[in-house]
């Protein structure tokens, strides 16, 4: 067993871990009898599990990575068991509490390196348990037949986290983005375009003067043989851009980015700001003995833990580096009953009613705030809570700006279930029989670009075919015109790509059930032989709404399908889209 490896939602720091050479995502994790899993794969809440009780809480736990009984199956990874405490005859309790102060940290490297304070950092764990009988004077006494336990845990973070990015330098800016001069004076080496011309790395080229050249043949413009097939175009004198060719939607979206911190002309603005983690749970447990052969308990637990991570620029500029920069929320509530029989000395049954409900999201700081895009002139930007703010755009070598492209990301997830075991003995043969039954449900909001996504590397204001990154934020700047020199091509320039994507929150479900027998047969005092043989259903996922196609690819025209739910085929597909599909067959 292994923690699991480093990802982009902090799985490494929840518990998650690999065992048998599989996916963290393949565990098993079980609680007072019942699934505990996050059938929605820990997307915004960075976890595996429903339930996480505190260290204290736990009367006992149990990881099993291999040869483990046929009761526990679903799972090719490990299984880890744990039950709750319950309360006794006497009353019981502690509390706990585990604080850091950044007041004896040493400062962060890069703090230091750009010139910043000593970020803070404070983190808080506490909580406390307590458990005993049930008591009401007067009325009933509890002892010996109901019991009760709790637990609380809090945890709290704030926390500066260092950014350090690429931003326009102050020289461009106070120009009024025209002047480009640092870009060859802060880089070195060379590009050479097919008229057999060397220019500084920086250079930036006027997409207007793009023409075509032929091996052999004179270019008309500068009188330079072509040594190959292919174009090139002309740079801007001195790296000055005329302020008539730039792009005032361009201009307006550039004023979002913060001023540099230092003189650097990549890596100059260096920022710490507040990160904030919230964590709040609790369990109940009440047991019941109804007699010497009935028990009986319920539990039910909760998790709330909101959480703000900041972005490097913040607002409307945002420079998402991952899509777990934001405001977070992630609330799980899981809840079971369980009612123990005895028939005897040697066989008893255990069974198990369970159930769980998740909910997580993942918003930009400007996730709400529509019509944003219209007011920087991009009026064919869906708008709809969650989906507010710019879109993104990445501009040559500066950090992207714009609202990450991958939120809102969200995840509902939930598990209706119950379980039956019956374990008896009959001579050295301990005997167990069982079921599970599962009713999973999740519902992910999966988002791609659906603000939009602008990329501008520099193709169309460098060499061409060579693509100077450094000339991107030129590229983004200037507006496409008519050709300026003879034969030139018109209206190079804008955008290298544009990325759109749909909303889509698919409901999802499906059945899973599950049947065991074991017998672990003590042949010898120390010879024990297990036998075990499960058989398990996966029933096929299905969209609740029937909001989900399938495309079985084929030859053209003679086995491909599009296959549509029957309930969706009804007035929903447009007319222009069924002549797409019997046009490409």
């Amino acid at each position: 067993m292994t923690k699991v490896q480093q990802t982009t939602r902090g799985l490494q720091s929840s518990g998650s871990f690999e065992a048998n050479g599989v996916s963290y995502n393949m565990n098993d994790y079980r609680l007072d009898g019942v699934d505990d899993n996050n059938y929605s794969d820990g997307f915004t809440g960075a976890v595996q599990y429903a339930t996480l009780p505190p260290i204290d809480a736990i009367q006992e736990f149990k990881i099993q990575t291999s040869n483990y009984s046929a009761e526990f199956g679903r799972a090719a990874g490990g299984v880890l068991n744990a039950s709750l405490k319950t309360g006794t005859n006497q009353l019981h309790g502690d509390a706990w509490e585990f604080v850091r102060n950044s007041s004896l940290d040493a400062a962060d490297f890069f703090e230091d390196e750009g010139g910043l304070h000593k970020g803070a950092f404070r983190q808080n764990q506490f909580g406390a348990t307590v458990g005993g009988p049930v008591e009401i004077p007067h009325l009933y006494n509890g002892r010996d037949k109901t019991f009760f336990f709790g637990d609380y845990e809090g945890y709290r973070v704030r926390q500066a986290v260092v950014y350090t990015e690429s931003v326009p330098t102050a020289a461009e800016v106070q120009s009024g983005f025209t002047n480009f001069q640092d870009l060859i004076t802060g880089q070195t080496g060379t590009h050479k375009d097919l008229l057999g011309r060397v220019f500084p790395s920086g250079t930036i080229f006027d997409p207007a003067t793009t023409r075509p050249v032929s091996t052999g043949e004179t270019d008309p413009v500068t009188g330079l043989v072509a040594t190959n097939n292919g174009y090139v175009r002309d740079p801007f004198p001195s790296n000055l851009i005329p302020a008539s060719r730039l792009d005032p939607i361009a201009l307006k979206i550039m004023a979002l980015y913060p001023l540099p911190t230092n003189g650097n002309l990549f890596n100059n603005f260096v920022d710490n700001p507040m990160r904030s983690v919230d964590y709040d749970e609790f369990d109940v447990r009440m047991d019941h003995n109804f007699s010497s052969k009935d028990t009986m308990f319920g539990r039910a637990s909760q998790r709330s833990a909101p959480s703000f991570t900041p972005t490097p620029f913040g607002g409307l500029a945002d420079g998402f580096p991952t899509n777990s920069q934001g405001s977070g929320q992630f609330v799980a509530f899981t809840a079971t009953v369980s009612e123990t029989h005895s028939f005897s000395a040697t066989t008893v049954n255990e069974a198990h009613v369970g159930f769980d409900r998740i909910h997580g999201l993942t918003e930009t700081v400007v996730a709400n705030e529509l019509g944003i895009p219209q007011q920087y002139g991009f009026p064919g930007v869906p708008q709809y809570p969650g989906n507010g703010g710019l879109p993104q755009f990445y501009i040559g070598d500066l950090d992207a700006i714009g609202e990450h492209g991958y939120l809102p990301a969200g995840e509902l997830g939930g598990n209706w279930q119950a379980n039956d075991n019956l374990t008896t003995i009959r001579g050295a043969h301990t005997l167990k029989v069982g079921f599970q039954f599962m009713h999973p449900r999740d519902v992910e909001t999966d988002v791609q670009w659906t603000r939009g996504k602008f990329t501008y590397t520099g193709e169309y204001t460098s060499v061409p075919g060579v693509g100077d990154a450094s000339t991107g934020t030129a590229q983004f700047l200037l507006t496409p015109v008519t050709a300026t020199v003879p034969g030139g091509i018109n209206f190079v320039g804008g955008t290298d790509s544009v990325k759109d994507g749909n909303w889509s929150e698919p409901d999802v479900r499906w059945n899973y059930i599950g049947f065991y027998a074991q017998d672990d047969w003590k042949v010898l005092r120390k010879l024990t032989f297990n036998f075990g043989l499960r058989w398990e259903y996966y029933g096929s996922a299905y969209e609740r709404y029937g909001m989900q196609a399938n495309f079985l690819p084929g030859e053209v025209g003679a086995q491909a399908q599009y296959l549509v739910p029957a309930r969706q085929c009804s007035g929903r597909a447009s007319q222009a889209f069924i002549n797409l599909l019997q046009a490409s067959g």
